[in-house]
């Protein structure tokens, strides 16, 4: 039986195009515009693919991932790499699987058990805001697996939620400081000026320092 499987839509087809040709790209897409088919496209259209890594959130690794593969991609085979190390490291050598999709704290345990990543050439971080600190554990463990994949693409529909700063270290996922330099820091300094700000807590006085945007 031949599924009727419906072509992506048109801006969905230019992301998986860009992604396939350029390799690393940072989807920043609005919220509900499909960015999960977008990669998937993205993936099958590369001329060099291998397999696909993806970190997620372990809410959506079957219901939104999941579901998608199998809706528009039932010739690709994915394992959902959760729950026990046994669990998660079967996931990997289960050479079947095109695709394997994480819950985003597994990194800490991905990036000692590197030598799993051998034959992947794809690396997808969904909301990827969950990797905006670049001092956090599972941030730096991220970076430290970078460089097994030719294709990344960091996606979220609000890449700077609180703080125009919190887009360094997703577009580092995408292209090792190519764009926003390798060092947070210097990037914070060239953007921001550095000011006080009293605040009372438990009714006491206290001031912390904060970086402010510059105009311009």
């Amino acid at each position: 039986m031949t599924l009727n499987v419906p072509k992506p839509y048109k801006h969905q087809s230019i992301s998986a195009d860009i992604w396939a040709e350029k390799q690393t790209v940072a989807n920043f897409s609005d919220p509900g515009t499909g960015k999960t088919r977008a990669a998937l496209e993205g993936y099958v259209r590369s001329k060099d693919a291998k397999r696909m890594l993806v970190l997620a959130p372990l809410s959506i690794l079957r219901p939104s991932w999941g579901n998608d593969i199998e809706q528009f991609y039932p010739e690709l085979n994915y394992r959902v790499a959760h729950g026990s190390p046994q669990k998660r490291k079967d996931a990997f050598l289960d050479t079947t699987a095109d695709i394997v999709v994480m819950n985003h704290d597994g990194v800490r345990w991905l990036m000692d058990n590197r030598r799993l990543l051998s034959g992947f050439s794809h690396f997808c971080v969904d909301e990827s805001t969950a990797f905006k600190n670049p001092t956090a554990a599972r941030t730096k463990a991220v970076m430290q697996i970078l460089g097994y994949f030719n294709h990344r693409c960091p996606m979220t529909g609000t890449p700077h939620p609180k703080n125009f700063l919190d887009i360094w270290s997703q577009i580092f996922i995408a292209d090792y400081g190519e764009r926003l330099g390798s060092s947070y820091y210097k990037f914070r300094a060239e953007l921001c000026r550095q000011v006080k700000e009293d605040i009372y807590v438990n009714g006491k006085s206290r001031t912390i320092q904060k970086w402010i945007l510059q105009e311009g």
